[in-house]
């Protein structure tokens, strides 16, 4: 599916089409176990089986001087999905701001080779891209468990401008923060939230496993 498509259109609003050709189905199969490779039995695994819904298309229209038409309405736009016309079920225009919660494992691990230092960087990338005043962001640290240290605010640069000083030590409880996290920035009023988690990546701590988050 494009992404952020330019389509060309005259000086004046026409009907823009974006054609798609979609493969919904996706079946993943997966185990979680104990002991050694031998010990699984196919009885023993677990299928997952998933289809798509919802479609989101990012489309930018511009005129032959490559400027933005901003006037655009719903109307103005079909989507074709392999020949066959399909309903648009919401339509924005304009930048819709963003709700971002950034997650830092700060557990011993995180002291080792540096990782600390790229955590940080990491967070400063990211709070880059967003816009103050209009987007919002948060701070959460976790170990054995889940800190916030700037709560959700459309002030980035108080976000760009803490630090992840001290020392990382203790466990690593990821599942456990990272379920938390997302249940706080999903209760945030913008349409686009995320959460970013900036880690080293095992467990070591949690009491949710993988298929709880």
């Amino acid at each position: 599916m494009p992404d952020g498509k330019t389509i060309e259109v005259g000086r004046h609003p026409v009907k823009v089409r974006a054609m798609f050709s979609t493969a919904l189905a996706v079946t993943l199969t997966t185990a979680f176990f104990d002991g050694p490779v031998s010990a699984i039995e196919p009885q023993d695994q677990v299928t997952f089986r998933g289809g798509v819904d919802l479609v989101t298309a990012t489309v930018s229209v511009r005129d032959k001087k490559s400027r933005v038409i901003r006037d655009l309405k719903q109307t103005d736009f079909e989507i074709i999905d392999s020949g066959v016309n399909r309903e648009i079920k919401t339509f924005e225009s304009g930048e819709s701001p963003i709700s971002l919660a950034v997650l830092v494992d700060i557990s011993g691990s995180m002291s080792v080779g540096g990782n600390i230092g790229r955590a940080r960087s990491a967070v400063s990338v990211a709070m880059a891209a967003l816009r103050n005043g209009a987007d919002e962001a948060a701070l959460f640290t976790f170990d054995s468990k889940l800190q916030e240290v700037i709560g959700f605010t459309t002030d980035l640069p108080r976000v760009r401008a803490r630090s992840l000083e001290g020392k990382p030590w203790g466990i690593t409880s990821l599942f456990d923060a990272i379920e938390e996290t997302a249940r706080l920035v999903g209760e945030r009023a913008n349409k686009h939230r995320a959460l970013l988690v900036v880690t080293d990546g095992v467990d070591t701590g949690s009491k949710l496993t993988p298929a709880q988050v």
